[in-house]
């Protein structure tokens, strides 16, 4: 009886049983308006593009060196093209586009579910989906059309295809995790590295044999349909703005502080935010637990997980952006769970349902707040969909000369809804330096609103005001005209 149930977990009906249980997530915070953010409407006007036909950089958004931290010119084409479909039927339905965020939060749960389970079991597999997919913050995160949710599904889904040996398969899932996130090349170097080692370690090593090797060719399939996909058949040109953020930081400070950030955070995260040691003790020994796991593991050879892991969180070491802890480590937190979950020799010894009850902690310390989100999400959230919003994105397309450029902090929002070019200030930019940029670019317009802080603007407004033209005001928003004395 007990082998017929271990089978029938391990089987399809473990998979339908993890889909029931993920399935209310969906139900949970799957409004009609989204915050101001910025990132989704570069997305939604990338994918608005692939379905009108136009160029990707045709968004309307003015790139600001002083400022590379909002974000490239045009982002990687994978997320693009995976809301295409969605724009094509639906259009800017923005309750239909968190709906479709939603589904793929529970893929990602699926899929974290079926690389445990077949690796450390169905008890470890199902405790790691349920703590992922209803952790409170995730729970808020999902409903933001971003990249980070599906990045995290294509890569898990890549890791899925390769410890099952399906090199090709896993390379085009690679192709379209690095056309998502750029950080997904990191899977290709992790695969590249993985065939290195493989002949490396063969008696007769030859160039020949590691371009016959199965690995290889899975990257040499990755980097292809990456080429192809964001070179060829789409022009994206998010490397270089990528590039402009390291210049603006010191590399020791960046990886001691990010190092520290990403610590807390997890810790925070699965442990609840609370100062008592017993959160330290715990977040300590599951990551004791999990590099115990890895170097065990390692030690009976190298699978993707094993490589790409510690070269995915090298690059969020040096990277200096610190503004998406939990975006950023939403693919590896798993893994925790996944190395953790290794240490037992089996998964049901009394070691290993004391391993389990432990890796249960994050779900069961979180279930409270996960219970009243799930009871008192908001329906409406301040942003582009407010009333205030569309009375300006209005006035703005009726009013605004086509050419005009506008200086706002949440340009690509302003580009995509307003539907004229814009640019951001960096929040503590000099007045001078604002305005040499006003009369360089040139932006003949600049837009303040009450819930975006934006300091640089307010000196702005205050340093040059005989240059200031009211010429729109409504509860949120004041437009100004900026005539240049140059």
């Amino acid at each position: 009886m007990r082998l017929r149930l271990i089978g029938l977990l391990n089987g399809p009906g473990g998979l339908l049983l993890c889909l029931v249980l993920l399935l209310p997530s969906y139900f949970i915070n799957n409004g009609t308006s989204h915050d101001w953010g910025g990132d989704f409407a570069m997305y939604l006007q990338q994918a608005e593009n692939i379905v009108s036909g136009m160029p990707q950089a045709d968004n309307g958004y003015i790139y600001n060196q002083e400022c590379p931290g909002v974000g490239p010119s045009t982002y990687p084409i994978g997320f693009p093209l995976l809301l295409a479909p969605v724009m094509l039927f639906f259009g800017n339905d923005m309750a239909v586009l968190i709906d479709y965020m939603a589904l793929l939060f529970i893929l990602l749960g699926s899929s974290i579910f079926m690389l445990l389970r077949s690796k450390v079991g169905f008890g470890v597999g199902l405790i790691a989906a349920l703590t992922i997919v209803y952790h409170p913050t995730l729970l808020e995160f999902k409903r933001e059309v971003m990249s980070d949710v599906p990045f995290a599904l294509f890569a898990i889904s890549a890791v899925l295809a390769a410890a099952k040996r399906k090199w090709l398969i896993a390379g085009l899932i690679m192709a379209m995790a690095a056309s998502i996130r750029t950080v997904g090349l990191s899977l290709i170097l992790a695969t590249v590295l993985l065939a290195f080692l493989d002949v490396w370690n063969a008696s007769d090593f030859s160039f020949s044999r590691l371009i016959k090797n199965s690995k290889m060719k899975g990257a040499i399939v990755a980097s292809a349909g990456y080429v192809f996909i964001n070179h060829l058949l789409f022009a994206t040109s998010s490397e270089a703005g990528y590039k402009a953020v390291f210049a603006l930081y010191d590399f020791k400070e960046t990886i001691t502080g990010n190092a520290a950030l990403y610590w807390d955070y997890v810790q925070q995260l699965l442990f609840t935010q609370s100062d008592h040691f017993l959160v330290g003790v715990g977040f300590l020994t599951l990551c004791i637990l999990a590099v115990v796991g890895w170097v065990k593991k390692t030690r009976l050879g190298y699978e993707l997980a094993d490589v790409w892991l510690p070269i995915y969180l090298l690059v969020l070491l040096v990277y200096p952006y610190r503004g998406g802890a939990l975006r950023f480590m939403l693919p590896a937190v798993p893994f925790l769970f996944y190395y953790a979950g290794l240490v037992p020799r089996k998964p049901y010894t009394a070691m290993g349902l004391v391993l389990l009850v432990f890796l249960a902690l994050p779900f069961g310390l979180n279930f409270n707040k996960a219970k009243d989100f799930s009871q008192n999400w908001s329906e409406h959230l301040a942003g582009p969909q407010s009333l205030a919003s569309v009375e300006l994105f209005e006035f703005i397309q009726a009013s605004v000369p086509r050419n005009d450029a506008i200086l706002f902090l949440k340009p690509r929002v302003l580009a995509y809804y307003g539907d004229r070019r814009s640019m951001s200030n960096e929040r503590q930019q000099p007045a001078a330096s604002i305005k040499n940029q006003l009369d360089t670019i040139p932006v003949q317009h600049l837009l303040s609103c009450n819930a975006i802080w934006n300091p640089g603007i307010d000196s702005v407004l205050a340093t040059y005001p005989e240059l200031m033209e009211l010429e729109f005001e409504n509860s949120d928003f004041k437009l100004f005209r900026y005539n240049s004395n140059q």
